[in-house]
């Protein structure tokens, strides 16, 4: 292993926190909801829908109030389209400044900054996920030309050519790369289509994409340094 690979949201930092409290402003009280759930199909529609976005075929804007507003459906609750407006606003609020790194990935990416090339590999707008990246202090270990951006490489994981342009960015070879992110179907199945090893950080107990495997999986964020350390 010469070089890792991280995913942004919800791998180096807790995406729920802000999302709650985006909820809790623009819906109601979160005390009767079962949250980490309803977050789970929040990301669940966002993975189904961003390629329409990406296409064209669908506005960032509209596939961003259908997510919501889909997630919302399964736990019984109707939002209005403007009110899943309000919630992105507030949620995108929150992620600049109520988004925060654990000790344990602080020690996570020490490590990894002695021992290994690494780059962070994410989807969406350039300049929303820069932001985070500098809000959470990551710009420490993480220059500008170690953040690719879906939006800035004109190609989105899980599209294979992500991944392969990140190692190719590190000047390593694929296989000598490990990816470590959330989604199994942007960060597991991108990875495996790109013959990349995976680390699949189960954070939320989100379902495998039928045919994609991880080369490792852990369920915590304290299980991701030991492991790269064997592997080191």
């Amino acid at each position: 292993m010469d070089a890792v690979l991280f995913d942004l949201d919800d791998t180096l930092y807790d995406q729920v926190k802000p999302f709650e409290k985006a909820f809790a402003k623009t819906v109601g009280p979160t005390d009767r909801l079962d949250v980490p759930q309803l977050f789970r199909m929040f990301r669940h529609y966002s993975d189904l829908l961003f390629e329409a976005s990406v296409e064209g075929s669908l506005s960032v804007e509209r596939m961003r109030v259908l997510r919501f507003q889909r997630a919302c459906a399964d736990s019984g609750i109707v939002v209005s389209d403007e009110t899943a407006a309000a919630f992105q606003e507030t949620y995108a609020w929150n992620q600049h400044h109520a988004i925060e790194v654990t000790p344990a990935i602080r020690e996570l990416l020490a490590w990894c900054a002695k021992a290994v090339r690494m780059a962070i590999v994410t989807n969406g707008p350039s300049g929303h996920q820069r932001a985070k990246v500098r809000t959470l202090g990551l710009d420490k270990w993480f220059p500008a030309d170690r953040v690719l951006v879906s939006e800035d490489l004109g190609v989105a994981k899980p599209d294979a050519e992500m991944f392969l342009r990140a190692a190719r960015a590190l000047g390593t070879a694929v296989d000598d790369c490990v990816f470590v992110g959330d989604s199994p179907a942007n960060d597991v199945a991108g990875a495996n289509a790109a013959g990349m090893p995976v680390v699949w950080f189960d954070r939320r107990g989100i379902p495998l994409v039928e045919g994609t495997a991880p080369t490792w999986t852990v369920t915590r964020e304290e299980e991701i340094l030991p492991l790269l350390k064997s592997l080191r």
